[in-house]
């Protein structure tokens, strides 16, 4: 399904979509192991990582020591990056 049917039927914009995965979650889980690691070229580990670049992006940039200095992001920090079309419950 195409991101703008999705962004239609759900009203608000998306970053991306998560396919469903229950085996591959359930090795990793069993293995105690990250899904994106455990089994790295599975459909939702290729989709939870193309989704944490797009997470990135919208994310203020800052250098990687100051990424540790400064701790968590305030929301009032993503919010401000956030596409004008995107409502703030479209923001998860």
């Amino acid at each position: 399904m195409p991101f703008a049917e999705i962004d239609a039927e759900l009203c608000i914009a998306t970053l991306g979509v998560i396919p469903p995965a229950p085996d591959p979650c359930a090795a990793a889980q069993h293995a105690r192991a990250p899904m994106v690691t455990f089994d790295a070229d599975s459909i939702a580990s290729v989709a939870l990582r193309e989704l944490g670049r797009e997470i990135e992006e919208l994310a203020p940039s800052a250098a990687p020591a100051d990424r540790a200095e400064a701790g968590a992001l305030a929301a009032s920090q993503v919010n401000q990056r956030v596409s004008s079309n995107m409502t703030r419950a479209g923001v998860r």
